[in-house]
């Protein structure tokens, strides 16, 4: 979904939520853990609005995340072997003036994951280019 302002980055949460599930939750909560994975990835919500990237996460403890794009320094794909056995893919986003490696964000299990870090790299100089004017 799109429109000047506002661009919603598609989340495959069917394997995102087995990915909680399996990593995160089997072992707490096996009557539950299902429902619990499958809420906590339908609360996923990363969207770009005008120069920023917004991130919504969290299942009791909600986050709530605005990075300026102008401030993205790197953004990283990674899939580790957990994330390889449930066909996701981490979008790690890096800012400047941060401190350590640690990434500000991780976009997890997105639906395009090549396609969605190249229309945030082009998202990002378009920010950059428009702040430096």
């Amino acid at each position: 979904m799109s429109d000047d302002s506002r661009t919603v980055l598609e989340i495959d949460r069917d394997s995102v939520a087995r990915y909680f599930y399996w990593v995160r939750l089997w072992f707490l909560l096996p009557k539950f853990g299902w429902r619990f994975a499958n809420e906590q990835a339908n609360r996923l919500q990363y969207w770009i609005e005008n120069d920023t990237l917004r991130v919504d996460e969290g299942l009791w403890w909600l986050q709530r995340k605005t990075i300026p794009l102008a401030r993205i320094t790197d953004t990283n794909l990674v899939q580790g072997p957990l994330e390889r056995s449930f066909d996701i893919w981490c979008l790690c986003i890096h800012t400047a003036g941060q401190g350590t490696y640690r990434p500000e964000a991780v976009l997890r299990g997105l639906a395009t994951p090549e396609s969605t870090r190249d229309y945030l790299s082009g998202a990002i100089k378009k920010a950059v280019k428009h702040s430096r004017s």
